[in-house]
């Protein structure tokens, strides 16, 4: 306060409890981590998750940039992800890459960076490289993530390859007959010429 019947407002960036207040002085700077926006404040506020302040007095707090976060609230500034993770925007935290994939880029802002593992190759946490995966009995290595076999699709496949095979044989070397003996219809199933062999039987 002042000597005259008017108040004079702690600025942006500071604050006072006093009542009946007669210096500037208890004006206090908010601590680095918070902040006041408006004048006349009474308390600072702390950074919300995901953004920061490292300069005591502010008058706001600065969002994360891609590439790195703040997990908790009053952040004096913001972490860099660490390589086999991203951020796109202002974060609490990370995305890791897939399974499958990997990254080397500290900081990284996309997940275009989490490159796929070559193959017969998986990652695990952290991420960073990919290792020799050995998948469990029955199961398989699919874009890196051991996948359960799907035995009825793979019968349903293998039948109609035979299938197709059989009636391929037999539009191939002609119409079976009936008495077809039992070894005409191996050659014809075989694929192999069936006159060439009787000629040589």
């Amino acid at each position: 306060a002042t000597s005259s019947d008017t108040c004079l407002a702690c600025e942006a960036g500071k604050a006072s409890s006093t009542t009946g207040a007669t210096s500037e002085s208890t004006c206090t700077s908010c601590q680095a981590g918070s902040y006041s926006t408006t004048e006349a404040s009474t308390s600072c506020t702390s950074c919300e998750a995901g953004k920061a302040s490292s300069t005591p007095g502010s008058s706001t707090c600065t969002s994360c940039q891609p590439g790195s976060y703040s997990m908790t609230e009053a952040s004096t500034s913001c972490t860099t992800c660490d390589t086999g993770s991203y951020v796109t925007a202002a974060s609490t935290s990370c995305m890791s890459c897939e399974a499958g994939r990997y990254s080397s880029t500290p900081s990284a802002t996309s997940s275009d960076t989490c490159l796929p593992c070559e193959d017969g190759k998986s990652s695990e946490h952290p991420y960073t490289f990919c290792i020799v995966k050995q998948c469990d009995r029955n199961t398989f290595l699919n874009n890196g993530v051991c996948t359960a076999c799907n035995f009825t699709t793979n019968i349903l496949v293998l039948a109609g390859s035979i299938l197709s095979f059989v009636l391929y044989a037999i539009y191939a070397n002609g119409k079976l007959n009936r008495g077809s003996s039992p070894r005409r219809i191996f050659w014809i199933l075989s694929g192999r010429n069936v006159r060439t062999h009787e000629q040589w039987s």
